[in-house]
């Protein structure tokens, strides 16, 4: 049983990242995000981003694969963002998956750009797809609904963009696609 210091100290830390989360969106709405632009090794990012989640309370008795394909490609961008946005991607997958089941993640060159992609077997309500990107959307009936949304913020102000697809053939994709070399006036 965890004591009462344990429970206080979680709860902290989950404020303060949902603060962060929410100063950070804010930031890049505003257009007023100050980036760290360093040079970034794909494969070590998309494991960081994993680690993060294998322990948390939403990934238990759940597990994260990383695609066996997945390239590791060189880039620059900010680190802390694309930590965000591929930890809103995993969170949601494994929301969306049960106990016991797989969600799978990787990175690849598709032209000049990196793709990541977080797969899982679940699918969105058809009549949410159209939605998925907007401020408040959330199949969870709790939480704030913002974590495909920020994707989609946090993506484009990296010079990127965020797309899914979602059927009963797939299950559901969700893919955030970034340049390869720093677009001129990046950070």
């Amino acid at each position: 049983e965890k004591d009462i210091f344990q429970l206080i100290h979680e709860a902290a830390n989950k404020a303060v990242d949902e603060i962060e989360a929410q100063r950070t969106l804010s930031g890049a709405e505003q257009h007023d995000l100050r980036l760290e632009v360093t040079e970034i090794e794909s494969l070590p990012l998309l494991e960081l981003a994993a680690g993060l989640y294998r322990h948390h309370k939403v990934g238990a008795g759940k597990n994260i694969r990383i695609d066996p394909g997945s390239e590791n490609l060189s880039f620059r961008s900010d680190q802390t963002l694309l930590i965000r946005i591929l930890g809103n991607l995993i969170k949601n997958a494994l929301e969306a998956t049960p106990a016991e089941g797989t969600i799978r993640a990787g990175c690849r060159r598709r032209g000049n750009h990196i793709e990541f992609w977080v797969h899982n077997e679940s699918v969105i309500p058809r009549e949410i797809q159209p939605h998925i990107f907007q401020e408040q959307i959330s199949r969870k009936h709790r939480g704030s609904g913002l974590g495909t949304y920020s994707v989609r913020i946090l993506s484009h102000y990296l010079a990127g963009e965020a797309s899914f697809v979602s059927d009963e053939k797939n299950g559901t994709i969700f893919r955030v696609r970034f340049p390869l070399k720093t677009p001129p006036n990046f950070g």
